[in-house]
């Protein structure tokens, strides 16, 4: 049974020490909001970047050097940590620190499979009966070939079975492009491991959004919805890239549709994890397909989405760092309702020239200064770093998001962030047009 909202009953009787692994933007978003917590003593970031560092305590070390990552939170006495990124969820981070019996947030890796694995996603979906495209699993590419050959349809979508950094969905428009893209998995090896496996589904139609959730395992409690931009180009064009930004709430997303996406979603997920001995504890993010009252499972994350995180975050009024130790100490059920802002919050992605593919790093960035001091106009670091000068420079695909508020209309806030953004430059920087449309 899933419960939710009752008087809040956990006290934090001493102010904690929080660290958040990852060095993205979604990273940069959870410290800026945490950091405003008057139960946080110390924040620390692991590797974070040049913008964490301003608030937290930046800490060397790889996402996946586990052993170092529990030295260092003996070492500082870390309370709680917060896992960003998908990969060390996978690779049994919460597992260890269980193991040790410190507190994080995360699934353990069998039901972070959710994620990790979208065979097991599917399979999920259908054992639970929760709504999805249909879909078959290859594991040969002539099969999968053949399948495609013979499909009445020219629409398909070509998913890898395994972790990709958003970029393992192709949406195929037509058998050539689908046959491609198995190319591309199968022959040329282009996600290694992670394509050993593909899914072929069905292609839906409608809107995409992003839900988000948090569990202790037997209780949870919904976020806010947010709608992201996953193509390059504007006008949904383009490669699919990890996110190019986003924007919450959804205005056409009632209240009521909400309670249905949960109690038809995230209700019978998080008691179908149970059934299977694997509780799920963490954040469960789903990308649904809504045609007219119609909901369909896309994918699940078990982690928070990049950028969603970054608008939805900026909505919440509650104490962030309360809602995680609840949850940590299997108490969500002690919380009141969330609080959120009215208004809208919107996230733009600024990439490097060549992103997705191949991104140019190590360019100057140039006018992020302009933006400090500013409370609902701001700047979050994904994938910058400083040069040999100390300079900060591109250092990914992804490098800046700028992100704004506006107490009002969606379009108030568009014109806010959009009339922000030549302020910063750097060479090829890159950034679609279109979000919040």
């Amino acid at each position: 049974m899933i419960k939710v909202e009752k008087p809040l009953n956990v006290l934090l009787n001493e102010p904690l020490n929080v660290l958040i692994i990852g060095s993205g933007g979604r990273e940069h978003a959870i410290c800026r909001k945490i950091s405003h917590s008057p139960h946080l003593k110390q924040l620390f970031c692991l590797p974070g970047n040049p913008g964490t560092e301003s608030i937290a305590i930046n800490l060397d070390g790889s996402v996946s050097d586990f052993a170092k990552i529990l030295s260092l939170v003996k070492e500082h006495k870390i309370d709680l940590t917060i896992v960003g990124p998908e990969a060390p969820l996978s690779q049994g981070i919460v597992d260890l620190f269980d193991e040790h019996q410190l507190p994080i947030i995360g699934p353990n890796q069998a039901a972070a499979r959710l994620e990790s694995s979208k065979v097991f996603a599917k399979e999920f979906c259908t054992r639970f009966n929760l709504p999805t495209a249909a879909y078959q699993t290859f594991s040969s590419f002539d099969e999968a070939v053949l399948y495609i050959e013979k499909s009445e349809k020219e629409e398909h979508v070509v998913k890898v079975d395994g972790l990709a950094a958003g970029k393992g969905v192709y949406v195929c428009q037509s058998k050539v492009a689908a046959l491609d893209a198995l190319k591309e998995i199968f022959l040329e090896g282009k996600f290694g491991d992670s394509g050993s496996q593909v899914i072929i589904e069905e292609l839906l139609t409608g809107q995409e959004l992003s839900f988000f959730a948090l569990s202790d395992g037997k209780t949870a409690i919904p976020l806010e919805v947010a709608q992201d931009y996953k193509r390059l180009l504007d006008g949904q064009k383009g490669p699919n890239t990890g996110g190019m930004g986003s924007y919450a709430p959804v205005e056409w997303v009632s209240d009521d549709f909400k309670k249905k996406m949960f109690d038809s979603i995230v209700v019978p997920t998080i008691s179908g994890m149970n059934d299977l001995g694997t509780p799920f504890k963490g954040i469960l993010f789903m990308g649904l397909m809504i045609e007219g009252e119609n909901i369909q499972v896309l994918e699940y994350n078990v982690r928070f989405g990049d950028p969603e995180t970054q608008a939805i975050l900026e909505l919440l009024e509650s104490d962030l760092l309360e809602v995680f130790w609840a949850q940590s100490q299997g108490s969500l059920d002690s919380l009141p309702a969330l609080k959120w802002k009215s208004g809208h919050s919107i996230c733009v992605v600024l990439s490097s020239e060549g992103y997705p593919a191949g991104p140019r790093k190590g360019d100057d960035i140039n006018g992020l200064e302009k933006f400090d001091g500013k409370k609902d106009l701001y700047t979050l670091h994904a994938g910058t770093g400083r040069n040999s000068e100390g300079n900060i420079v591109t250092n990914g695909g992804r490098v800046v998001n700028i992100c704004a508020y506006h107490s009002e209309s969606l379009d108030s806030v568009r014109n806010k962030v959009y009339k922000a953004i030549p302020e910063v430059v750097w060479k090829g920087m890159y950034y679609r047009r279109d979000i919040g449309l």
